[in-house]
């Protein structure tokens, strides 16, 4: 269907006698101000722009706006009794947009009955496979009455992973299938599963249950391998690093420390930075920074980066203070912060101040029997 809208003028009287006279004026020629000036204060002009039935029915009323959207351009309708007065309104002009003929919206229609009408019969397929389920049949009898087509994952973790297929990985839309598959005991009837985001619907049973176990050496030697000389590599580090950061605490440059670990690193690297990084790093702090700013000066401590797989020696060589005066911004920011929160703390005291100089007590007993009351009378 279009969408039809109209320009209107409108105007109330608040007589029938006066309405008239106006609407006489108007359809005689005049335009709807003209017409209604000979009624000084006793009528209201109006220009209504884009205009809907229904919004022109708010505004106007029921009968008015059925009135003034049966008539043409041009027309002069009314008067109309209102709520507000008698009503007479001048189409000025209409305008349509949209609509389409039913050759024009058939493809539209035909798409949208057939997702109607596959997601129904999908809905009635759940059902039937939920009653065989519920009659007590099993995983292949319930797919078999349903003629539903039956895939065997291989043996797969909870994460959908397998040891034994590398290449396999469970497709993520399937992931509230994989949950159910691992919540249900083999002897449990299988479960229909909605998977989310409206893909559909899917049939779940353990075929086979492993216990959790180590996986045999010989499958994942090259990973124990792996494993073990990286840690024993971030045990190398470690060390290393905590030589040096204990040599720099006793008084050893820095640079002499790391000369004097016995392995290959590189040369220390200065670090400048300033306080406000870290207020405005949304909590991405690399930890050397953090560190940084937690030292004093003429000491330094190690830290490991997130992932532990190195170590950092900070040491502090200088201090400069601050000048919060070279931020504007971040002053106007904290004194609106402050003043978003100083109404909250002026209503708190001024409590604080109204109980202590009437003296009242809080009476926690009764307030519990009052709380029980409420929940017992369900309000």
């Amino acid at each position: 269907a279009p969408k039809e809208t109209r320009n209107l003028t409108q105007v109330v009287a608040q007589d029938q006698a006066t309405a008239n006279a106006i609407a006489a004026r108007a359809k005689g020629g005049a335009s709807l101000a003209a017409a209604a000036a000979p009624a000084g204060g006793n009528a209201s002009v109006t220009s209504l722009q884009n205009q809907t039935r229904q919004a022109y029915t708010s505004v106007a009323g029921d009968s008015a706006a059925a009135a003034a959207f049966a008539a043409p351009q041009g027309a002069v309708v009314g008067p109309i009794q209102s709520e507000f007065g008698w009503v007479v309104v001048k189409v000025e002009s209409i305008k349509s947009q949209g609509g389409k003929t039913l050759e024009q919206a058939r493809s539209e229609i035909a798409a949208k009955l057939t997702a109607e009408k596959r997601k129904g019969a999908i809905e009635d397929l759940v059902d039937k496979v939920q009653n065989a389920v519920d009659e007590g049949s099993n995983f292949e009898e319930a797919a078999a009455q349903a003629k539903l087509a039956v895939t065997a994952t291989p043996l797969i973790m909870a994460n959908g992973t397998s040891r034994t297929d590398k290449s396999f990985k469970t497709p993520p839309e399937l992931a509230p299938a994989l949950k159910t598959g691992f919540d249900i005991a083999p002897n449990d009837p299988p479960e229909v599963v909605t998977l989310a985001n409206d893909q559909g619907y899917a049939l779940v049973s353990p075929a086979q249950v492993v216990p959790a176990a180590p996986a045999p050496l010989a499958s994942i030697r090259q990973q124990v391998a792996t494993d073990w000389i990286n840690g024993q590599a971030v045990q190398r580090a470690r060390a290393a690093a905590q030589a040096i950061a204990t040599k720099v605490g006793h008084g050893v440059p820095l640079a002499d420390a790391v000369k004097q670990a016995g392995v290959a690193l590189p040369a220390p690297e200065p670090l400048a930075a300033r306080r406000i990084q870290i207020a405005t790093a949304n909590g991405q702090v690399p930890p050397a920074l953090r560190v940084l700013f937690s030292l004093t000066q003429g000491k330094s401590r190690m830290v490991a980066d997130p992932q532990r797989r190195s170590f950092f020696v900070v040491k502090v060589d200088k201090i400069m203070p601050g000048n919060a005066l070279l931020q504007p911004a971040l002053i106007a920011q904290m004194r609106n912060e402050l003043q978003q929160t100083i109404g909250q703390d002026y209503e708190a005291q001024f409590m604080a101040a109204v109980r202590a100089d009437v003296k009242a007590k809080r009476n926690d007993a009764a307030i519990a029997v009052e709380k029980r009351q409420i929940s017992s009378n369900g309000g």
